[in-house]
């Protein structure tokens, strides 16, 4: 026994340890560029933060935590995860008394007692974000940015960002009426920790692995068809911000789209070869927004896409259009982002700029680019690209390739 290490951990050494460091310095890295702050609370706590702060009726309080009695009689348990330890430290610090919102991250062991498999151990390492003391949306993208940058620069490819609200405490109540309702109709096909679960926390049901409950949980009520006024008009604004830069963001870095192109686009534009660029949304003499066709013939054009890219394309939220917003609002948008984060004010026009300059770094064709761009000739990538080599480029890194980092990576 004393020459093996205990069920569940592991050691770490050689390439796997090199592999841990990397990944670590890549979150700290992005947690610098978002000016989020290091925060390293105790490995024990009183067992009575997780209790509240987890939940009484998880899995996780009832079977999977190390807690035992110590010295001085008091009951303390390891850590099982990170975000109760460090909102204790927020308010034990009175860090509410600071300028909101306070943004804080944490790299830190946590344990739990289940069953060890790949990926899985009873002690794991967990890399989390807290903001505390916001009310706008804006703070939940941020995260959700940071998160998915930080999943893109790891290497995983097929990850999904999920979103979801459960509400306030008044929408919750409601929420909780319509479940348990919901739940007794099926309370023979729960299992008996479940049955529990439905008079003491209901929503702990839903996060139930044992397949009967699974299956019962699949046709159980929407926590977003339950939310009240105001939490709807902030779980809307959150999708809206999501998308209405996001997209435009992606579209004018990856593609190389003007504003008025972005606007136009449609979902039946996307197609087995790419994107499939016709139109261009602009604003007539009569103040009108209007669909037009290219100026030239070079206009009309096919830019390959990511299958990440395509897939995000095609669940944006308007069946029919892409982005449903304008291309003065794109720019006015934009530039409030920028503000708003403290990072290089700069002409989102520029991005185009930026997808040009990125395509002659790889070595491809000034022929090609200005295809995909929908130019006649190269005459205007020599003029208006080609100037950023060598010495404006720094610059130009310092103002743009930067940004794009701390957005989406």
């Amino acid at each position: 026994m004393i020459t093996q290490a205990p069920r569940g951990t592991s050691d770490w050494f050689g390439d796997k340890m090199r592999t841990r460091t990397q990944v670590e310095a890549m979150a700290r890295n992005l947690c610098e560029k978002f000016n989020i702050k290091e925060v390293i609370t105790p490995v024990f706590e009183h067992t009575v933060l997780f209790q509240r702060g987890v939940g009484e009726t998880t899995d996780v309080v009832q079977k999977e935590m190390y807690t035992f009695v110590d010295k001085g009689g008091r009951s303390i348990t390891l850590k099982p995860e990170g975000t109760s330890g460090a909102i204790r430290a927020y308010v034990e610090n009175k860090l509410y008394a600071e300028p909101q919102p306070i943004k804080m991250f944490y790299i830190t062991p946590a344990f739990r007692y289940e069953k060890p498999e790949s990926g899985r151990l009873r002690q794991h390492h967990q890399f989390g974000v807290e903001f505390v003391g916001s009310p706008n949306p804006m703070a939940e993208v941020e995260v959700m940015t940071l998160v998915s940058t930080l999943i893109k620069q790891i290497g995983l490819s097929d990850a999904k960002l999920h979103i979801n609200s459960i509400g306030c405490p008044k929408c919750k109540k409601v929420y909780n009426d319509a479940l348990i309702s919901y739940l007794k109709g099926h309370e023979e096909g729960l299992c008996n920790t479940c049955k529990e679960r439905m008079v003491k926390n209901p929503l702990r049901v839903i996060d139930c692995k044992e397949p009967g409950c699974k299956a019962i949980v699949k046709d159980a009520p929407r926590t977003i068809d339950y939310l009240c006024e105001e939490c709807d008009a902030h779980f809307k604004e959150l999708q809206r911000l999501l998308t209405e830069l996001e997209i435009p963001f992606l579209l004018a870095s990856q593609c190389g789209l003007r504003p008025s192109e972005i606007c136009a686009l449609t979902k039946d534009c996307i197609t087995a070869d790419g994107l499939e660029i016709r139109k261009a949304f602009v604003i007539n003499e009569h103040g009108r927004e209007v669909y037009k066709p290219p100026k030239s013939y070079a206009g009309y054009r096919t830019i390959p896409i990511s299958p990440l890219l395509r897939d995000k394309l095609m669940n944006t939220p308007d069946k029919k259009r892409i982005c449903v917003i304008s291309s003065n609002k794109i720019s006015r948008d934009w530039n409030s982002f920028l503000r708003k984060h403290g990072l290089h004010i700069f002409r989102f026009y520029s991005l185009r700029h930026y997808y040009a300059s990125q395509a002659l770094l790889l070595g491809i064709p000034q022929k090609y680019i200005a295809e995909l761009m929908g130019h006649s000739s190269t005459d205007m990538i020599e003029k208006v690209y080609q100037h950023t080599f060598p010495s404006a480029m720094e610059e130009f890194k310092v103002r743009i390739a930067d940004n794009i980092e701390k957005l989406l990576g």
